[in-house]
């Protein structure tokens, strides 16, 4: 009788793989499908990556529970932030629980700075999810749905690509810039007409700053008073020739946001390409 129980047990178990495997392949068509429909590509039979936002989201099935499929979504941020905030789940320790639209619950190492996170749009995706785990911790976004759903994927793949792509409103603050264009995405930056001066968000070891950069412009010589006077308004910021000796670069110890300051490093590269002894006199 054992050996009929060894065998029936065997079997149950294959037969279980095998739903399991023909679970996993239904939902990667979906997930296949659901790339199509959006403009995305398929990486494996499990795996799609979808461009939204001026960023890239990873979505792939995972087993949140023995027979149940879920879908993970993942994109890297834009502009990286310090801190940590959390849905879905119960807050990580030291982290304060922050009420936000929609009757949502969040928690968070920095409130106010998680009450301008979780906007409008956000809340609309994240109620979409009826089951969903989502961390944003410094420059990765993650959003787990329990569920494989079309309208589970379509809620966490907008839900992760307006995290990811959040700014804080530096890039309405850098579009206000007179003669400003945008910088082809993922950037955060612009390129102001006419002489193409460019300001942006850096993405260095040491964490993101805001540079501006005016091309043939040289920094190696003395100062004028000018250049100087704007400068003394631009911030904490600091002025030098880039590395190859193709412009100027001004860039702030952190990502400066007060539009006057921005004017003023943008003014003091204007004025140093301009000046008499320059190349541009």
């Amino acid at each position: 009788m054992a050996w009929l129980f060894v065998l029936a047990f065997g079997g149950l178990a294959v037969a279980q793989a095998s739903w399991v495997r023909s679970q996993r392949r239904d939902l990667g068509e979906l997930l296949v499908a659901r790339a199509a429909a959006v403009g995305g590509r398929a990486v494996d039979e499990a795996t799609i990556e979808v461009a939204r936002r001026g960023v890239v989201v990873r979505v792939e099935l995972v087993d949140v529970a023995p027979g149940v499929w879920g879908a993970q979504a993942t994109a890297a941020r834009r502009l990286p932030l310090s801190g940590r905030v959390t849905a879905g789940r119960r807050g990580f320790r030291g982290l304060a629980s922050v009420a936000v639209a929609h009757g949502v619950t969040i928690f968070s190492d920095d409130p106010e700075l998680a009450r301008r996170m979780w906007t409008d749009e956000t809340g609309v995706a994240w109620v979409r999810l009826a089951h969903g785990a989502l961390v944003v911790d410094g420059a990765l976004v993650t959003c787990v749905a329990r569920e494989a759903t079309p309208q589970a994927i379509a809620a966490v793949i907008e839900l992760v690509a307006l995290l990811a792509d959040w700014d804080d409103g530096l890039g309405a603050t850098l579009a206000a810039l007179p003669g400003a264009e945008p910088l082809a995405a993922p950037a955060i930056g612009v390129a102001l007409a006419p002489d193409g001066l460019e300001v942006k968000v850096d993405l260095g070891d040491d964490g993101p700053r805001l540079v501006a950069t005016l091309a043939g412009a040289n920094a190696d010589r003395e100062l004028t008073s000018t250049v100087r006077d704007h400068l003394s308004r631009a911030g904490l910021a600091g002025l030098r020739t880039d590395d190859d000796g193709g412009g100027a670069i001004v860039t702030w110890l952190d990502v400066e946001r007060e539009p006057s300051r921005i004017r003023a490093a943008v003014a003091a590269l204007r004025a140093l390409a301009t000046r008499d002894d320059g190349p541009y006199r």
